[in-house]
């Protein structure tokens, strides 16, 4: 992992910390275990290499691909064996012009936007808190490269700290596209165009859930690594809380019946 990437909002090197695995599939984790899956015995990890802010889409032949900060495109057939399908999502043209601008590159979200081979990557570039944004990115293939890279919301413009962390979610019932976003300026929901490739019209930022760092003590309630989650009639929100440089890091979930919320924790609050 480069320095480059690892770094944190204030210069210092980011460690490794539980919100770094809220969306990752197959991590290296403290532990070892042994179970079974489909009748095969595996033990954890399956990917020794770091795989962080990962996310994963099943393809139409079946296929699993994961990608993460570290770029690698991996593929599985059974979600338990992987090999590297891709060394790096981007194209090289891609890549030149996101290092003419920004700094980081973090927290990508691949999917298969309308599940006709449209593949996407949508992904943080930043440099600072107001100097981020998200970005989306297009491949006829799973493994890339990805280009023609979008400008889809951006910090400066919003006054939205953090602009990071990309999920993009289309809404059953309403058929619309949304991308969730945010940490240490709140997490916010904004609604996409039908292609799915800038903001909608007119759309502004929805507060969904968290505060601005100098808002909460110790940062228990400034959210970052935004993942939804559907599951029954509920939609569940997941995110990591907390001070990312202890053991007081911890992941909190919240559910609700419409996908922009309110979240509400088993207590109600």
């Amino acid at each position: 992992m480069t320095d480059e990437i690892r770094r944190g909002r204030q210069g210092a090197v980011k460690p490794f910390s539980i919100a770094m695995a809220l969306r990752r599939a197959i991590v290296a984790i403290a532990f070892v275990c042994v179970t079974s899956a489909n009748g095969m015995e595996f033990v954890n990890p399956l990917w020794t290499n770091e795989v962080y802010d990962a996310s994963w889409m099943r393809a139409n032949d079946g296929t699993y691909y994961l990608v993460s900060t570290e770029r690698e495109v991996l593929k599985s057939e059974d979600f338990i064996h992987w090999t590297s399908a891709a060394p790096d999502f981007f194209s090289q043209e891609a890549l030149t012009q996101i290092r003419r601008r920004w700094t980081n590159i973090w927290a990508p979200k691949i999917m298969d936007f309308n599940g006709k081979g449209d593949y996407r990557i949508y992904v943080a570039h930043n440099s600072n808190d107001l100097h981020a944004a998200i970005y989306v990115y297009r491949s006829t293939t799973p493994e890339g490269p990805y280009g023609d890279g979008r400008m889809i919301v951006y910090g400066a413009e919003t006054g939205i700290e953090d602009t990071i962390d990309p999920d993009v979610i289309r809404d059953p019932q309403t058929g619309k596209w949304w991308l969730f976003f945010g940490s240490i300026g709140g997490d916010y929901a904004i609604e996409l165009a039908s292609d799915g490739l800038s903001v909608a019209s007119g759309a502004k930022p929805i507060h969904v859930a968290g505060l601005k760092r100098r808002e909460s003590l110790r940062r228990w309630c400034v959210y970052e690594g935004t993942s939804i989650i559907r599951h029954g009639d509920w939609w569940y929100y997941l995110a990591g809380a907390g001070e990312w440089w202890t053991r007081n890091y911890r992941i909190v979930c919240g559910r609700s019946r419409n996908l922009l919320g309110p979240y509400l924790d088993r207590e109600g609050n």
